[in-house]
């Protein structure tokens, strides 16, 4: 959970070697959580992140929705770096 003026909020941290990337976790077309178990945020073939509730499929390296009721929507992502293996979130 990250806090912020507005209360709080989850992320989706995907780190993949010295990439990461990292995402607010909410759908931009409904605004609930994407995963449809605790920490489960991936279609079955692991290549896009999902929203559990209807199915939108987001591109990983820029959350762009490629299907679903918010294509051409994207997720909203959050500034992060790796920095001596930690990664760091600018929230």
């Amino acid at each position: 959970m990250v806090l912020d003026d507005g209360g709080e909020f989850s992320l989706i941290v995907v780190r993949e070697g010295d990439l990461v990337f990292v995402y607010r976790n909410r759908c931009p077309h409904t605004g609930i959580n994407l995963e449809w178990q605790p920490d489960r945020f991936f279609d079955l073939g692991g290549a896009f992140l999902q929203c559990a509730t209807h199915g939108a499929l987001f591109r990983l390296e820029d959350g762009y929705c490629v299907r679903g009721p918010c294509a051409g929507d994207s997720l909203e992502s959050v500034s992060a770096w790796v920095i001596e293996g930690q990664v760091v979130v600018d929230a």
